[in-house]
């Protein structure tokens, strides 16, 4: 007898591997995940400061075409830097775009944005960026015009970077060449503008810092200054992150500055003598050679500045006496200087002073006399005064007035004060102060004629030629003391000179002896 066993349905296991064929599984699939044919990189989205003036930034990318020939040059030289340290990666530039205006950072330079496929981190591929040559983007900016190779700064946008403050760099050179120069540029385009400032900002930025690591100079042309006392270069100066900056920074890097000789500066100088038709006429305006330079103090055009004889003491004088016709009748003339000579005298010196005025001389005017001269058929008649005008030389003075620019100068002068009062006829006129009369010689021999004019208005200046310059104290004690020096030195030489002459024994003993013994002849035996 059989017995019928229930079937059942077919099922098929599977042992689970043992953990040594496990851990073998495992390590060919690392080996596998590790192999090029299978790794797949992760891209890295970043950005680059660039170098270069926001203007120019502007005028190459403004275009479709330029800038589309700038995005495949800066994707060059992006790629060429990342591949020197991931030979498989690929870079995409997806943006270039300027920082013209910044709020709380340099509007300097412009920002690639550009992804990266690598499986470096961030940090590596900005460091590969940052040291490389941007050999592409130099190309195109030299062809626009700068001569000045485009880096990545060291951080990665303006709003990172600390103000050091602003600054303005006394430059040397003809306040009036300057105010031409920047009026061509200015009429001409933006990117004029930019190119002047360049090199100026390269010159500077190689003075405080050549390597661009602690401090960045940004050029503002917008508060250029030029007045007269000098032209002012204007740029502000920017820390990096993380650089220290303490509260005698500001000094120490103007210092840094003021000794940069603007080698680049002076080289775009020459250049821009042929660069702007304009300026052909202005050759000999040009400076030699450009410096950093410490403008006199104060300010002649701002009464809170003080008087400049306070300001610059005087090393010389440069006196000379002039004798001002001024016209009208004799006799009223005498009348007027009868009652307020001291009124006229002060009208007199005080607009001969005013014209006078020049930024490093102390120039000063005294009435020494006066007389009443009567018409005749040779002069016309009217009030003779003698003027002593004295030119104060200070360090800083440079081409000191002839006599003849003088009384050219005299006669420009404006003296309605003086007009004043011979039209009162001796009356006290308001705003004329008495000034006390000096003492000197008359000697005319030369006159400039202003021509007509109304009744007590100037008409000659006559020069005389005894032209004197006075040395002050302190000049005079230089000059002695520097005689006194030369008068001994040479009353010690002479002396010497005497005593090594005329006493040979006592100079040079023993020399007698040796000589005679050098020519003596023995006896023969």
């Amino acid at each position: 007898m059989m017995t019928a066993h229930p079937s059942t349905a077919w099922r098929c296991m599977v042992r689970p591997p043992q953990p040594p064929l496990l851990q073998f599984l495992v390590l060919v699939l690392m080996l596998m995940c590790a192999h090029p044919d299978f790794a797949s990189a992760t891209p890295v989205n970043t950005n680059a400061w660039l170098s270069g003036p926001a203007a120019v930034w502007d005028i190459i990318i403004g275009t479709p075409a330029t800038e589309t020939a700038m995005k495949a040059a800066a994707q060059m030289d992006l790629q060429a830097a990342v591949q020197s340290i991931d030979s498989s990666a690929q870079v995409v530039v997806n943006g270039l775009t300027s920082y013209k205006s910044q709020q709380g950072g340099p509007a300097y330079g412009a920002n690639a944005a550009f992804s990266v496929t690598t499986e470096k981190p961030e940090e590596e591929v900005l460091s590969a960026v940052r040291s490389s040559v941007m050999t592409n983007m130099d190309t195109i900016f030299i062809a626009a015009g700068l001569d000045a190779p485009i880096t990545a700064l060291m951080a990665k946008e303006p709003s990172a970077m600390t103000s050091v403050g602003p600054v303005l760099l006394p430059v040397m050179g003809s306040t009036y060449f300057w105010y031409v120069l920047l009026e061509t540029l200015a009429s001409t385009d933006e990117m004029a503008v930019a190119l002047f400032m360049h090199p100026l900002q390269v010159d500077i930025q190689s003075a405080v810092d050549s390597t661009v690591a602690q401090f960045l100079i940004e050029a503002t042309p917008s508060s250029i200054t030029v007045n007269a006392s000098s032209f002012y270069v204007s740029y502000t100066v920017w820390a990096f992150p993380e650089v220290e900056v303490g509260s005698g920074t500001p000094d120490k890097l103007k210092a840094l500055a003021m000794g940069s000789r603007l080698s680049q500066f002076n080289s775009y100088l020459e250049s821009a003598k042929d660069l702007y038709p304009d300026l052909q006429d202005y050759r000999d305006l040009f400076p030699t050679a450009v410096r950093p330079w410490t403008p006199p103090p104060g300010n002649p055009f701002e009464e809170e500045s003080g008087d400049t004889g306070d300001t610059f003491p005087v090393l010389a004088n440069n006196t000379g006496d002039y004798s001002l016709l001024f016209s009208g009748e004799a006799e009223q003339w005498g009348v007027v200087w009868e009652k307020q000579s001291e009124a006229v005298s002060a009208s007199i010196e005080k607009a001969i002073e005013v014209k006078l005025h020049r930024r490093t001389f102390v120039n000063r005017a005294f009435v020494a006399s006066a007389e009443t001269v009567a018409s005749d058929a040779k002069q016309s008649g009217g009030l003779r005064v003698l003027c002593r005008v004295v030119q104060g030389l200070t360090r800083f003075s440079n081409h000191t007035w002839s006599p003849e620019e003088l009384a050219s100068l005299l006669l420009q002068a404006d003296y309605s004060e003086t007009q004043a009062l011979y039209a009162s006829g001796g009356s006290a006129v308001e705003g004329v102060a008495p000034r006390q009369p000096r003492a000197a010689v008359i000697q005319p021999t030369l006159s400039a004629f202003a021509g007509g004019g109304s009744p007590g208005s100037i008409t000659t200046a006559t020069v005389n030629y005894n032209y004197s310059t006075k040395l002050s104290k302190e000049m005079t004690g230089v000059i002695v003391m520097a005689a006194l020096i030369v008068g001994v030195s040479l009353i010690i030489i002479i002396v010497t000179v005497c005593c090594c002459c005329l006493c040979p024994n006592f100079t040079r003993p023993g020399l007698k002896s040796k000589r005679s013994s050098r020519f003596s002849i023995g006896n023969d035996p």
